[in-house]
Order: C-alpha cells, then sequence, then structure tokens
C-alpha cells in the first residue's frame, strides 16, 4: 500500500500541483482503484487509478456524462484536468483521472424498504436525464446470460488446467448449470443509454438518513437493455448480504418496494413489458455474474480482491459465486410470489 500510496503522492503534486494532502484508499470499486484526497483536513478530490480494462477512451465518455447531467441540476463528478489539460495522465505507474469530491457515502447493501424506494427514484431519474445525451457510442449488442460466460470458463480451463481452485470452480459450475434449467425465457427489447453498473456501491447517500444523493462511476454508460439494466440494480439491492458473503438471498420487499417505485418515477418513459421483463432477466443475472466470478476465480487478472479477509483473488472470487448463485437459488424459490408483484404494475 505505501508504494501506491507514493504513486498517489507524485501524480497529485507533479500533474495537478496538488503537493499538502492526506490520502486514503478507498473501498468499493471491483475493477479501477480510487483514493480520497484531503487538502486542509477536508475531502476534496477522489483520484482513480485506471483499471488496464479499460480504454483511455471512457474517461472522456464520463466527462461528456458529468457534464451532460450537471447541466440539468444533477450532482455528478466532474473530472479534473492535468496542469496539461490532459484528462488522463498516462505515466509509467499507470493511467490515473482526478473528480471532484461529492459529499456522501455508499453502502453495500440495502438496509430498509425506504433506502431501496430511494434507490429506484434516483436510478429512475438517471434513465430520464441520460436519455438525451450526446456522444455515447452505440456498439453491437451484448450477448447476455450464462452460456457467453461457460464459454469463457471452459477457455480459463483449458489454459490454467493445473490452477488449485479447478475442483471448486468445476462444482460452482455445475451448480450453475443446475439452476440454469428453472430460468425463465428472455426476449429482446430495444436499447437505450443507461448506467451499465447500478449496483448498491455506486450510489452515494447523504450523509444521514437513507435519502440518495447521485449516482457514480460512470465507466460502464452505454447503450444496454432496460431490463438487463434493472436486472442488475435489482440483483444487488434485493441481496441482504453483499457480494463477499456465501449465502445470498432475495428479498421480496425491498424487490417489491424498487420496481414500484422505479415505474411511478419513469411513469411512461418507457414500455411497462420491459420492466416487467427484469425479473426474469434477474435470475439469469445473478448465474451470469456467478460465472464471471468463476472466471476470474482461475485467471484472477479482472477483479479486485480483499487481501485483508482472504489469501487470494481466486478465493475470494469463489465466495462472490456461491454468493449469487445462492441468492439465485433464493428467488427460484419465491419465484410465484414475485411474480405477483409485478401484477401491480
Amino acid at each position: 500500500m505505501d508504494k501506491i500510496l507514493k504513486q498517489c503522492q507524485s501524480v497529485l503534486n507533479d500533474q495537478y500541483n496538488i503537493g499538502d494532502c492526506i490520502i486514503a484508499s478507498l473501498d468499493g470499486g471491483l475493477v479501477n482503484k480510487s483514493f480520497l484526497v484531503k487538502v486542509s483536513g477536508k475531502p476534496r478530490f477522489v483520484l482513480q487509478k485506471i483499471s488496464d480494462q479499460f480504454e483511455s477512451t471512457v474517461t472522456d465518455k464520463i466527462n461528456i456524462v458529468s457534464k451532460h447531467l450537471i447541466s440539468k441540476g444533477v450532482d455528478a463528478p466532474q473530472i479534473i484536468p492535468t496542469t496539461n489539460r490532459e484528462l488522463v495522465f498516462k505515466g509509467s505507474s499507470g493511467n490515473w483521472r482526478l473528480l471532484e469530491f461529492i459529499n456522501g457515502f455508499s453502502k453495500k447493501t440495502v438496509n430498509s424498504v425506504e433506502e431501496s424506494v430511494q434507490l429506484a427514484r434516483c436510478l429512475g431519474q438517471f434513465h430520464l436525464y441520460i436519455q438525451d445525451c450526446k456522444g455515447i457510442e452505440k456498439k453491437l449488442r451484448r450477448e447476455r446470460g450464462a452460456e457467453t460466460q461457460l464459454k469463457k470458463l471452459q477457455a480459463a480451463f483449458n489454459k490454467f488446467p493445473d490452477h488449485d481452485s479447478i475442483k471448486a470452480v468445476r462444482m460452482c459450475a455445475s451448480a450453475v448449470q443446475k439452476n440454469q434449467k428453472y430460468l425463465p425465457s428472455l426476449q429482446l427489447f430495444p436499447e437505450r443509454i443507461l448506467h451499465g453498473d447500478p449496483k448498491v456501491s455506486n450510489f452515494l447517500f447523504a450523509e444521514r438518513g437513507s435519502v440518495v444523493k447521485c449516482m457514480v462511476d460512470f465507466d460502464t454508460v452505454g447503450w444496454a437493455e432496460l431490463s438487463w439494466e434493472l436486472a442488475d440494480a435489482f440483483r444487488s439491492w434485493c441481496n441482504p448480504s453483499s457480494e463477499d458473503q456465501l449465502a445470498g438471498t432475495f428479498d421480496l420487499q425491498i424487490f417489491e418496494a424498487s420496481i414500484c417505485s422505479y415505474a411511478e418515477t419513469v411513469e411512461t418513459s418507457f414500455p411497462v413489458e420491459e420492466i416487467i421483463h427484469s425479473l426474469s432477466a434477474t435470475a439469469h443475472i445473478f448465474l451470469e455474474l456467478a460465472l464471471r466470478f468463476l472466471v476470474d476465480a482461475i485467471e484472477e487478472e479482472y477483479f479486485g480482491w480483499d487481501s485483508n479477509n482472504f489469501n487470494s483473488a481466486s478465493s475470494h472470487n469463489l465466495v462472490r459465486a456461491k454468493g449469487q448463485i445462492s441468492a439465485c437459488e433464493s428467488l427460484l424459490a419465491n419465484w410465484s410470489e414475485a411474480n405477483q408483484v409485478l401484477s401491480n404494475l
């Protein structure tokens, strides 16, 4: 940690003329590494070391999205250029960007129905505001579901046949395939400009209470289906356990409050069929993410991991995968009750 903090200090001093400051690591990011920068004892900036998984053009997109939202009066993390007026500093220690600090805090789990109502309202407002954003490139439609990830997992098995975790990963993959048999069918819907990663930790809460201030982390903003976006939200919000826990569940009260709040927020702006279909997509996305974690349990190169509580990236990703599988099983066990919620929309 000392090494990366020294890198942070060097970048801040040389590229942003910020010398006298206190730097601390921020939790929550699975890909980029983020650091809180305090000046004169007060939080002022967030410095990010950008993962190699993201192209430098992603920061240009973040800048577009942030400026668009700010123009509509919405809080958004604004990028601060270097002294050379670059959005990203590309150095020997990696690629870096600096953002203005927004006062608030993030959470790993949803703790109440009221929080879920607030989250859904914020997500709905984000969707309404972002639809007319110009400059978001439309790419090839992403293949969704477990089958694509199963192919990647097989490739990982072939590449690392002697990995220590291969037996445990195969057992988890078998559990995924067993649950696949019970998944509902999927429909195809038009793509819209969406956040791309609406998990609970990508929302900022006000310092007191359950009021949600805004969304952050715009690396993933792009064109996608609304049903999958909502599914990714419900996957996160409706599981009272964090992604670092073995036993995941699906909370029906949180689901009902969330989907009803979202529908009330967007009213008729999006077809109700797309909102309703998010339940089916939620079951699929649990297993899709479980497989993504299993792939990285073998490759150990994509997701960040907690070295304080796990002895390897592989062991952490195995726990994450098992949590997603059990949450999917919880949803499937209460499928009829979850479907009943949709009749209220």
